[in-house]
């Protein structure tokens, strides 16, 4: 009620909230609008416009959470159908850093409907997570329009892994620089900071066993193992002929487990390689 709340501007028929005025939230730049049927809300009668007399943002902090675990902040957004035709633009932030950037055209207004959006979160060591939904639209008096912001814990990601390890995200990454890069050692379960190979091979009996993280098949990682007698062409060992035969799988979608192949023990020379599949 801009009437009894000192942190809403404006007019009546048009307050700018700022402060503490939005319930949950802390508005952390200028101001910001509510809209509301005009807007076709997805959820509720209101959407959030977090271009007040400026580009504005809000922001909330969530404690008790797992320390570097994985969630999920989804909402849906839309362009302000006013305000000319440019893009109008937002960020996401987690923690002070920037985890997603948004654009929305003049074809994704409110009147084209709602887009959902997922964003994977990393909660911090403390187990905090302080979310900030930003405007980056300076020269505009509307921007993207949000609604019904949810978060809810993920399965485990290369992104709560790294951070529990102290490595890089990027599945490319290889900090310790031997054959695996993040991505592999985040789907054999080996330590990003150490070289010690991850598969195993036994002795007299050509069995190659090699470990496989539920989780990380959960995110969309895999692999496929490649062979090669001349380190030049290189085969599927699903390829007959390839000189590797696949024995047992005990791993799947959040299931830790291993996968064992055994190698033809008439090959004379035999290279074997894995390929990466990360989403």
């Amino acid at each position: 009620d801009p009437a009894s709340d000192p942190d809403i501007t404006g007019s009546p028929f048009n307050p700018h909230i700022c402060g503490s005025s939005l319930p949950g939230w802390l508005v952390t730049r200028e101001n910001i609008d509510l809209i509301g049927s005009s807007a076709n809300p997805p959820d509720g009668a209101k959407v959030l416009d977090t271009n007040g007399h400026g580009p504005g943002g809000i922001a909330q902090t969530i404690t008790g959470l797992q320390p570097h675990a994985a969630h999920t902040l989804s909402f849906y957004y839309a362009r302000h159908t006013s305000w000319g035709t440019a893009p109008m633009t937002g960020e996401i932030h987690a923690n002070g850093q920037t985890v997603a950037t948004l654009v929305r055209t003049s074809d994704q207004t409110w009147d084209d409907g709602y887009q959902l959006a997922e964003v994977p979160l990393v909660s911090s060591a403390s187990g905090t997570l302080t979310i900030e939904i930003r405007s980056t639209t300076t020269d505009q008096g509307g921007n993207i329009a949000y609604d019904d912001f949810r978060l809810a814990v993920a399965p485990d990601t290369i992104a709560a892994w790294a951070a529990r390890n102290g490595v890089s995200p990027d599945p490319l990454a290889n900090e310790d620089r031997d054959p695996f890069t993040n991505g592999f050692a985040f789907l054999l379960g080996s330590d990003p900071t150490s070289a010690d190979p991850a598969f195993t091979v036994t002795p007299g009996t050509s069995l190659l066993v090699i470990p496989v993280i539920g989780d990380a098949l959960t995110a969309g990682f895999d692999f496929t193992p490649l062979t090669s007698t001349d380190l030049h062409t290189w085969t599927p060992s699903s390829t007959p002929d390839s000189g590797i035969l696949s024995l047992t799988d005990t791993s799947a979608p959040g299931i830790d487990g291993s996968r064992s192949y055994t190698i033809d023990p008439s090959s004379h020379q035999l290279f074997w390689s894995l390929a990466l599949t990360s989403p």
